[in-house]
């Protein structure tokens, strides 16, 4: 969050400035999209912000925009985070794959262009 605003923002951040929601969280990894970004933690668990139109944040549901890190709907245990232009993959300890956000071209593997 920018040091000169007290709640989220959508203004232009020129400077290195803390996410303070993820403060107390260790992030080991950090992949980003065209408009959206995950954030991997040491536990795990994954934060997602940015565009959700095709729920490339993993929340759940698509909406507008995520204009805070918020968690994932996914296991913890995830080992590594992907993220294409709208859309976004997390690799579970396990060799779990999750997929989510638009599915153009069958390019999440679920059997579906979107069409």
């Amino acid at each position: 969050m920018c040091p000169t605003h007290a709640q989220s923002h959508t203004d232009t951040v020129t400077r290195a400035a803390l996410v303070e929601v993820l403060a107390d969280e260790v992030v080991v990894d950090v992949a980003c999209g065209k408009s959206h970004t995950l954030f991997l933690t040491d536990k795990g668990d994954v934060f997602s912000c940015g565009s959700d139109v095709y729920g490339q944040c993993g929340r759940g549901r698509a909406s507008e925009s995520v204009l805070s890190p918020v968690r994932a709907q996914l296991p913890s245990g995830i080992a590594q985070v992907s993220a294409g232009i709208d859309y976004s993959m997390a690799l579970g300890h396990d060799g779990r794959l999750y997929a989510f956000g638009y599915p153009a071209n069958g390019r999440l593997g679920c059997g579906t262009d979107g069409s």
